[in-house]
């Protein structure tokens, strides 16, 4: 018998834009978005970096209260977002076909 071929779970680029936005505009800021089936947990760092940019750090929040992994950087926030997607085991895709 032929094994069953699993498709790994992906969210649209477009889909993370829309969840996300364009970031936090205020330092030590919080917030808990929805990407795709997703709730991601975006925070603002009180710092910026040497170079003057804001830290963003996103966590995915499981059902209860578990939290997986993080991805923390100094990019925008839907690279942070995508990053720490990646690390949980989701893909992002680029373009809608």
């Amino acid at each position: 018998m032929a094994k069953k071929k699993t498709s790994k779970p992906y969210v649209y680029y477009d889909t993370i834009w829309k969840g996300v936005g364009g970031g936090l505009s205020n330092p030590g800021e919080s917030r808990l978005c929805s990407v795709g089936k997703h709730k991601v947990l975006l925070t603002r760092g009180d710092r910026l970096d040497r170079y003057g940019n804001p830290v963003h750090t996103a966590s995915l929040v499981r059902g209860g209260r578990t939290v997986g992994y993080s991805a923390k950087s100094s990019g925008s926030a839907t690279m942070v977002v995508s990053k720490m997607l990646e690390k949980n085991g989701v893909e992002t895709k680029r373009h809608k076909k």
